[in-house]
């Protein structure tokens, strides 16, 4: 008769904290990930073993948190009821639970412990101390005689041991969830913000700065999201953030009065009301939006990241991310090299490119974008002139609908100052864009 003996180190596990027990230190996130990934492969088969032959198999576990997390997730793949902890299995000599598998009633015995005790009970099962990293798995078999059998014990033979698995690819992962954590939690903070002092242009930059980052985050992480619900958090991202497009218009028309017209008596005064008319309707709609659409839901969802089943076997490379970036960053340029001045859609889709090349190079992994400190200072010079192209045509358009409004004689007169300004100044920038270009 034939038992097997098969030793597990646990995955991955947290670095102590200060006033933690050793005993309390959890997985990793990335540490599950790639014992959930790897362990149903190395125990496939194992599952047919149970299934064909109806093979009996106990898990043995030290109690330490990590062990057991990591029973629990050999547990599941093997759809068993559960698994035992045993204080033996935390020691630093492993030759009592050895023991006692081998005189169990289980066909199959499953230790999960620590280093370097659990390289040490290979060593002493096969004669070889074999180099266990975290969640690393070795397979003995025990031939077993009866006891009146005179022949000498055969030796134990290891038939297989599977290296642990390398996490990096799932730190990556783990880091890009951390990313749109932190950033839907500053979203969150800026809409607070915003209710608290809604007529502060500040606040109300910073909340739309929040979300086209939270945005920009995950439109490059899309190609790794599964497609309807990584959709659907886009869409409701992109529906509030064109709720404040309005107001925001306003603030920066308001600024440019206040810069280039300082002399204007009534002007600021209608700029002013039409904001606090404007921000008045955008509390509304987002009270309506909260009320028509399960807010905290959106929220849920981007802390729970809905990665595509072939991110959460493999993870992601630091490799991967870089091509995306350099492919993103190509396409910019060649939009940019062929980009028509005169076409304002093309310029403000440019623009947010340039901004989103620029968010994005402050927070990916080291390593991952080549030059990017040249490249987030070219986005950033584009962006600066872009913008202010943008920004000088959209105080066009709002001085050409204020002049439709039932103004003071005094204010169109002070509105038409403006225009001429904002005329020459959209011209001037656009010759220097032109001039650059020929550069």
């Amino acid at each position: 008769m034939c038992k097997t003996i098969m030793l597990v180190r646990h995955g991955k596990a947290k670095k102590i904290q200060e006033g933690q027990a050793d005993t309390d230190r959890p997985l990793t996130q990335a540490g599950r990930y790639s014992l959930q990934a790897t362990v149903p492969k190395a125990f496939k088969s194992l599952r047919k073993k149970m299934s064909a032959e109806g093979a009996s198999v106990a898990i043995w576990t030290s109690p330490a948190m990590r062990s057991c997390q990591t029973a629990d997730i050999i547990r599941l793949s093997l759809g068993l009821d559960g698994f035992e902890r045993r204080d033996s299995l935390a020691a630093s000599d492993l030759t009592t639970p050895l023991e006692e598998a081998l005189t169990d009633h289980h066909d199959i015995i499953i230790l999960i412990g620590h280093a370097p005790a659990i390289n040490k009970a290979a060593a002493m099962l096969c004669g070889v101390p074999l180099p266990f990293e975290a969640g690393a798995i070795a397979s003995f078999s025990i031939s077993q005689q009866p006891p009146t059998c005179q022949m000498p014990p055969k030796p134990k033979t290891l038939r297989w041991f599977i290296q642990g698995p390398d996490v990096s690819c799932w730190e990556v992962v783990c880091s890009a969830e951390d990313l749109i954590k932190a950033q839907a939690n500053l979203v969150q903070a800026c809409f607070r913000g915003f209710f608290e002092t809604p007529t502060s242009s500040r606040a109300l930059h910073e909340l739309r700065v929040s979300m086209r980052k939270l945005r920009s985050y995950m439109a490059f992480l899309s190609p790794y999201l599964k497609k309807k619900p990584a959709h659907a958090v886009q869409r409701s991202l992109h529906d509030l953030f064109l709720l404040t497009t309005q107001l925001r218009e306003l603030d920066v028309f308001a600024e440019c009065v206040h810069t280039l017209t300082p002399e204007a008596r009534e002007l600021p005064a209608v700029c002013s009301d039409r904001r606090d008319a404007e921000c008045e309707h955008v509390i509304a709609a987002f009270t309506a939006y909260a009320a028509r659409h399960n807010e905290k839901k959106l929220y849920r969802a981007l802390h729970h990241l809905p990665w595509k089943g072939s991110v959460l076997k493999e993870g992601i490379s630091q490799e991967a991310l870089k091509l995306r970036y350099q492919g993103m960053y190509a396409s910019y340029k060649n939009k940019l090299a062929s980009l028509d001045y005169e076409i304002f859609a093309e310029v403000h889709h440019t623009r947010k490119r340039a901004k989103s090349l620029r968010y994005l190079s402050g927070v990916l992994p080291s390593g991952t974008s080549e030059n990017t400190k040249n490249i987030e200072q070219l986005t950033c010079a584009t962006q600066d002139l872009l913008g202010d192209l943008c920004d000088a045509r959209s105080n066009l358009g709002m001085a050409d609908k204020l002049f439709q409004e039932d103004l003071s004689a005094q204010a169109k007169e002070e509105l038409g100052h403006l225009h001429e300004v904002l005329e020459a100044n959209s011209h001037k920038l656009l010759n220097q864009l032109k001039t650059q270009d020929e550069q």
